[in-house]
Protein backbone atom coordinates (compact mmCIF):
# COMPACT_ATOMS: atom_id res chain seq x y z
CA UNK A 1 0.00 0.00 0.00
CA UNK A 2 1.53 3.42 -0.91
CA UNK A 3 0.75 6.01 1.46
CA UNK A 4 0.77 9.54 0.15
CA UNK A 5 3.23 11.89 1.07
CA UNK A 6 2.43 15.87 0.70
CA UNK A 7 5.52 17.89 0.37
CA UNK A 8 5.69 21.87 2.03
CA UNK A 9 7.43 24.27 0.19
CA UNK A 10 8.22 27.93 0.05
CA UNK A 11 9.85 27.46 -3.55
CA UNK A 12 6.53 28.86 -5.67
CA UNK A 13 8.57 28.16 -9.12
CA UNK A 14 9.39 24.82 -8.52
CA UNK A 15 8.23 22.44 -11.23
CA UNK A 16 6.13 19.31 -10.75
CA UNK A 17 9.03 17.27 -11.83
CA UNK A 18 10.93 18.09 -9.12
CA UNK A 19 8.75 17.25 -6.29
CA UNK A 20 7.43 13.83 -7.90
CA UNK A 21 11.14 12.54 -8.72
CA UNK A 22 11.56 12.55 -5.54
CA UNK A 23 8.04 10.45 -4.48
CA UNK A 24 6.16 13.25 -3.38
CA UNK A 25 2.52 12.74 -4.57
CA UNK A 26 1.69 15.78 -3.96
CA UNK A 27 3.00 19.32 -2.76
CA UNK A 28 1.25 22.80 -1.10
CA UNK A 29 2.93 26.30 -0.76
CA UNK A 30 3.77 28.15 2.01
CA UNK A 31 1.94 29.71 4.24
CA UNK A 32 -0.73 26.83 4.55
CA UNK A 33 -4.04 27.51 4.28
CA UNK A 34 -5.96 25.11 6.02
CA UNK A 35 -8.88 25.08 3.51
CA UNK A 36 -6.23 24.39 0.56
CA UNK A 37 -4.55 22.08 2.75
CA UNK A 38 -7.78 19.74 3.28
CA UNK A 39 -8.08 20.40 -0.66
CA UNK A 40 -4.92 18.92 -1.21
CA UNK A 41 -5.22 16.09 1.13
CA UNK A 42 -8.65 14.64 0.00
CA UNK A 43 -7.16 14.89 -3.76
CA UNK A 44 -4.51 12.24 -2.59
CA UNK A 45 -6.53 10.02 -0.18
CA UNK A 46 -7.40 6.76 -1.61
CA UNK A 47 -11.46 7.10 -3.31
CA UNK A 48 -13.04 4.19 -1.33
CA UNK A 49 -16.04 4.37 -3.20
CA UNK A 50 -14.42 3.47 -6.27
CA UNK A 51 -11.80 1.06 -4.09
CA UNK A 52 -8.72 2.65 -5.99
CA UNK A 53 -6.20 4.32 -5.09
CA UNK A 54 -5.38 8.56 -4.80
CA UNK A 55 -7.06 9.92 -7.56
CA UNK A 56 -5.10 11.45 -9.92
CA UNK A 57 -4.27 15.03 -10.09
CA UNK A 58 -1.19 17.59 -10.36
CA UNK A 59 0.14 19.96 -8.01
CA UNK A 60 -0.77 22.81 -10.91
CA UNK A 61 -4.57 21.81 -10.34
CA UNK A 62 -4.46 22.91 -6.53
CA UNK A 63 -2.03 25.72 -6.45
CA UNK A 64 -3.00 29.28 -8.04
CA UNK A 65 -0.76 30.28 -10.90
CA UNK A 66 1.99 32.31 -9.89
CA UNK A 67 3.77 34.99 -12.38
CA UNK A 68 7.38 35.53 -11.44
CA UNK A 69 8.99 39.00 -10.43
CA UNK A 70 12.55 39.83 -10.87
CA UNK A 71 15.22 42.22 -9.17
CA UNK A 72 14.09 44.49 -11.41
CA UNK A 73 10.45 44.86 -10.79
CA UNK A 74 8.69 48.20 -9.50
CA UNK A 75 6.97 48.81 -6.42
CA UNK A 76 2.93 48.70 -6.82
CA UNK A 77 1.37 50.41 -4.01
CA UNK A 78 -1.98 49.02 -5.15
CA UNK A 79 -3.36 45.58 -4.08
CA UNK A 80 -3.43 44.70 -0.11
CA UNK A 81 -0.81 45.57 2.27
CA UNK A 82 -2.08 43.73 4.96
CA UNK A 83 -4.10 40.11 3.67
CA UNK A 84 -5.86 40.10 7.52
CA UNK A 85 -8.56 37.72 6.18
CA UNK A 86 -5.82 35.01 5.11
CA UNK A 87 -4.69 35.27 8.39
CA UNK A 88 -6.91 34.63 10.74
CA UNK A 89 -7.82 31.92 8.26
CA UNK A 90 -4.84 30.51 9.29
CA UNK A 91 -5.95 30.91 12.97
CA UNK A 92 -9.07 29.33 12.36
CA UNK A 93 -10.82 33.18 14.07
CA UNK A 94 -9.31 33.12 16.51
CA UNK A 95 -8.49 36.79 17.11
CA UNK A 96 -6.93 36.89 20.26
CA UNK A 97 -4.31 33.95 18.69
CA UNK A 98 -3.95 36.81 15.66
CA UNK A 99 -3.32 39.51 17.92
CA UNK A 100 -0.49 37.63 19.74
CA UNK A 101 1.23 37.00 16.23
CA UNK A 102 0.71 40.48 15.16
CA UNK A 103 2.36 41.96 18.47
CA UNK A 104 5.15 39.27 17.81
CA UNK A 105 5.83 40.39 14.60
CA UNK A 106 5.87 44.07 15.36
CA UNK A 107 8.13 43.40 18.04
CA UNK A 108 10.42 41.33 16.11
CA UNK A 109 10.73 43.56 12.96
CA UNK A 110 13.20 46.52 13.79
CA UNK A 111 15.84 44.13 14.89
CA UNK A 112 15.35 42.05 11.93
CA UNK A 113 15.79 45.34 9.62
CA UNK A 114 18.54 46.22 11.89
CA UNK A 115 20.42 43.20 11.14
CA UNK A 116 20.35 43.46 7.46
CA UNK A 117 21.04 46.96 7.25
CA UNK A 118 24.30 45.68 9.43
CA UNK A 119 24.97 42.78 6.41
CA UNK A 120 24.34 45.35 3.57
CA UNK A 121 26.60 47.94 5.25
CA UNK A 122 29.43 45.66 5.24
CA UNK A 123 28.87 44.18 1.80
CA UNK A 124 27.83 40.59 2.93
CA UNK A 125 25.05 40.19 0.47
CA UNK A 126 24.95 36.61 0.76
CA UNK A 127 24.13 36.88 4.95
CA UNK A 128 21.91 39.35 3.78
CA UNK A 129 19.94 37.45 1.18
CA UNK A 130 19.46 34.37 4.06
CA UNK A 131 18.42 37.58 6.80
CA UNK A 132 15.54 38.82 3.79
CA UNK A 133 14.82 35.39 3.13
CA UNK A 134 13.60 35.37 6.81
CA UNK A 135 12.08 38.17 7.12
CA UNK A 136 10.11 37.54 3.50
CA UNK A 137 8.64 34.24 5.19
CA UNK A 138 7.88 35.58 8.00
CA UNK A 139 5.72 38.52 5.97
CA UNK A 140 4.17 35.87 4.09
CA UNK A 141 3.16 34.12 6.91
CA UNK A 142 1.65 37.16 8.86
CA UNK A 143 -0.25 38.19 5.01
CA UNK A 144 2.28 40.92 4.27
CA UNK A 145 1.08 40.48 0.53
CA UNK A 146 3.08 43.26 -1.15
CA UNK A 147 6.24 43.17 1.47
CA UNK A 148 6.76 39.71 0.70
CA UNK A 149 6.56 40.70 -3.17
CA UNK A 150 9.38 43.22 -2.56
CA UNK A 151 11.79 41.17 0.34
CA UNK A 152 11.15 38.38 -2.97
CA UNK A 153 13.39 40.90 -5.39
CA UNK A 154 15.40 42.47 -2.64
CA UNK A 155 17.07 38.83 -1.65
CA UNK A 156 17.40 38.37 -5.47
CA UNK A 157 19.32 41.24 -5.81
CA UNK A 158 21.10 40.27 -2.90
CA UNK A 159 22.29 37.28 -4.63
CA UNK A 160 22.90 38.38 -7.85
CA UNK A 161 25.13 41.52 -6.00
CA UNK A 162 23.10 43.85 -7.82
CA UNK A 163 23.86 47.49 -6.00
CA UNK A 164 21.32 49.47 -7.70
CA UNK A 165 18.28 47.29 -7.09
CA UNK A 166 19.29 46.42 -3.62
CA UNK A 167 19.37 49.99 -2.43
CA UNK A 168 16.26 50.92 -4.57
CA UNK A 169 14.03 47.94 -2.84
CA UNK A 170 15.36 48.81 0.13
CA UNK A 171 14.22 51.69 0.56
CA UNK A 172 10.42 50.30 -0.85
CA UNK A 173 10.66 47.98 1.68
CA UNK A 174 10.83 50.70 4.51
CA UNK A 175 7.76 52.39 3.18
CA UNK A 176 5.85 48.96 2.68
CA UNK A 177 6.99 47.92 6.69
CA UNK A 178 5.57 51.52 7.81
CA UNK A 179 2.29 50.67 5.48
CA UNK A 180 2.18 47.36 6.76
CA UNK A 181 2.97 48.08 10.38
CA UNK A 182 0.63 50.77 10.59
CA UNK A 183 -2.56 48.54 9.82
CA UNK A 184 -1.79 45.95 12.34
CA UNK A 185 -1.12 48.80 14.93
CA UNK A 186 -4.68 49.94 13.85
CA UNK A 187 -5.69 46.32 14.68
CA UNK A 188 -3.70 45.88 17.57
CA UNK A 189 -4.63 49.46 18.68
CA UNK A 190 -8.52 48.39 18.67
CA UNK A 191 -7.54 45.92 21.28
CA UNK A 192 -5.98 48.03 23.55
CA UNK A 193 -2.42 47.78 22.54
CA UNK A 194 -0.23 49.90 20.53
CA UNK A 195 3.26 48.50 18.87
CA UNK A 196 4.44 51.94 16.89
CA UNK A 197 7.32 51.61 15.54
Amino acid sequence: RNTPVIAQTANTMSKDDEFYAVGMTEYIEKPVEHERLAQVIKRVLPDKEKGGGPVATTARETQPEVTPDNSNAGYQSDGKSWDKESLMNRVRGNETQLSRLVEIFLESVPADIDELDRQLQSSDFGTAAAVVHGIKGTAANMGGVRLHQILQNLEAACKAENLSDIHALRERAEIEIKILTDEMNQFIHSRGTDHSL
